[in-house]
């Protein structure tokens, strides 16, 4: 743009120079951030400058088209949808600015707003898989599972390959306890993308619960390599080991997640029953102790450490550990019982 092959008024130089701004295919967030904040800038001059007659709505709505995703990569919402708004205004029968209305009103809760502009969207453009999707996610989310499914099938339809309407028919199937629907839905997912981290756990978990343990381990195991520092799949894993009867390998898994730092209430409760299975009821007050630490309130974890102190013999330290668990929890039926038992003559 410094030296055009063709005149341009100073005016064209504004537009076409933010328009390269903004469509650059940066994929580093910073460098992509600073090149909207020039494009933006640039259109913005270019709007400022159109007072002049002669300009199509045509090239006004396309800069406004601009803006909008200028403002949307600067994460300024507001801004982002009054500019798409204006575009359509100019030019109503455009799929990117009705498409991305729609994902930020769905950002914003807004499902109504979302809905008419993932419909307007697809008058111009009905094959449009994302948008029909948007439709399957807000359906979805207002409850309506007939109207998400058939929009979701219709998106695998046009698009076998849409990642994620495969995972969203996934996660629907789960809710409906239709675990062999679900199942191939996820595998269909790995097929697309053998990478793909929450198909791997999803279906690493239903396995799990379908006692599929060798494939439920291999899929955490490959998850694990794509995030080691995800606490859930240390515990998936140590869960596995303990239905494969592999104690040992159970409490290894929870400890490398204890070692690292990333401990959280989940591994020490987890860390803490292991170790009272094995009888080991002194370590297994040590974990307690620091799961109450991450959850001071928790009246299961202060259960767990009452049962450890009264098997050792700590009976009085004991007993006042399932009182407290009653204060919190009255309904608490296990600790009332144990209690009772304790005051027998």
């Amino acid at each position: 743009f410094r030296e055009p092959d063709v005149d341009l008024s100073e005016q064209e130089k504004l537009f076409f120079l933010g328009a390269a701004y903004l469509d650059s295919p940066l994929e580093e967030l910073s460098a992509r951030q600073e090149l909207a904040r020039r494009g933006t800038q640039l259109l913005q001059d270019y709007l400022g400058k159109m007072a002049s007659p002669g300009v199509s709505p045509q090239t006004l709505s396309r800069a406004e088209v601009l803006l909008g995703k200028g403002y949307q990569a600067l994460n300024q919402a507001d801004l982002a949808l009054d500019h798409y708004e204006k575009s359509l205004r100019l030019n109503s029968r455009q799929l990117l600015p009705a498409y991305s209305l729609g994902l930020l009103y769905a950002g914003r809760g807004d499902l109504a707003r979302s809905e008419h502009s993932f419909s307007q969207a697809l008058q111009g453009f009905p094959k449009h898989v994302p948008s029909i999707h948007g439709l399957g996610a807000l359906a979805e989310a207002k409850g309506n599972s007939s109207e998400a499914l058939k929009n979701f099938d219709q998106a695998i339809q046009l698009y076998p390959a849409s990642l994620s309407s495969h995972y969203r028919l996934a996660q629907m199937h789960l809710r409906s306890q239709a675990t062999g629907k679900a199942a191939a839905e996820l595998r269909t997912c790995l097929s697309l993308d053998p990478r793909y981290l929450p198909a791997l756990v999803d279906l690493g978990h239903l396995l799990s619960r379908q006692n599929q343990l060798d494939e439920s381990r291999e899929l955490f195991e490959r998850a694990l390599k794509l995030d080691d520092s995800r606490e859930d799949l240390y515990n998936a894993l140590s869960v596995v080991a303990s239905l494969q009867d592999k104690p040992l390998e159970a409490v290894a898994f929870l400890q490398k997640v204890v070692t690292r730092g990333i401990a959280g209430e989940m591994t020490y409760m987890n860390l803490g029953n292991l170790y009272a299975q094995q009888k080991n009821f002194r370590q297994a007050i040590q974990s307690f102790d620091a799961a109450m630490k991450k959850s001071p309130e928790n009246p299961r974890i202060l259960f767990a450490l009452g049962m450890c102190h009264l098997n050792i013999g700590n009976r009085t330290q004991g007993k006042a550990l399932l009182e407290q668990v009653l204060q919190m929890d009255p309904q608490n039926a296990d600790a009332r019982q144990v209690l009772k038992q304790l005051t027998k003559p």
